[in-house]
């Protein structure tokens, strides 16, 4: 039906309802509001200024799993904030990650049968940890003390499990508090 379709040289123009298909050729302008229920479907470009959805949003796909969906390649210019951040907080680096207590944090995740995984995160102020998995390999404490195998480090350095080295180390002062295996030369100089 056509109720109120009116059609002056190359205006299309809707002053009540209009139900089956209309096609359009050239650009619509819509001044005020546009509502649609069911789907809207569009190829080529398009922009929105100051738009607004509610459900969930796919673009490359029919079938948006979250609210935000995008199957392909994306590109962001500019700032990103992720996280549970407060809506007027600004991004203050390319990538910001803002959450609280150890759910600020980023993972990078092989997608082979192993799925292993990295997570890098803030504990509340506390330090940076990188953690596969459940364990941490790598710590650095609020105040720069930085562990390897630990999540505490005591020391400036604080390593769990074996240290090899090539070269030389160098230490002003060395205390050792157990047994000490040397396979080649140890030089003392000083008392």
């Amino acid at each position: 039906s056509s109720q109120g379709l009116s059609e002056q040289l190359d205006t299309f123009k809707v002053t009540g309802q209009r139900t089956g298909d209309s096609a359009i050729t050239g650009s619509l302008t819509v001044t005020t509001h546009l509502t649609a229920s069911g789907n809207i479907s569009a190829s080529g470009t398009g922009s929105f200024s100051d738009g607004r959805f509610t459900g969930k949003v796919g673009i490359g796909t029919t079938s948006p799993q979250h609210e935000l969906h995008v199957e392909g390649v994306a590109r962001v210019r500019g700032e990103l904030m992720v996280g549970d951040s407060g809506a007027t907080n600004t991004p203050s680096a390319t990538l910001h990650i803002k959450d609280s207590g150890t759910n600020a944090k980023l993972r990078i995740e092989d997608a082979d049968n192993l799925n292993t995984y990295f997570d890098f995160l803030v504990d509340e102020g506390n330090g940076l940890y990188i953690n596969e998995a459940s364990d941490t390999r790598l710590s650095i404490k609020e105040g720069g003390n930085v562990g390897i195998g630990t999540s505490s480090p005591t020391e400036k350095l604080t390593v769990t499990g074996n240290i090899s080295a090539s070269g030389i180390i160098t230490a002003e002062g060395l205390l050792i508090s157990d047994d000490a295996t040397i396979t080649d030369d140890l030089i003392v100089n000083g008392n």
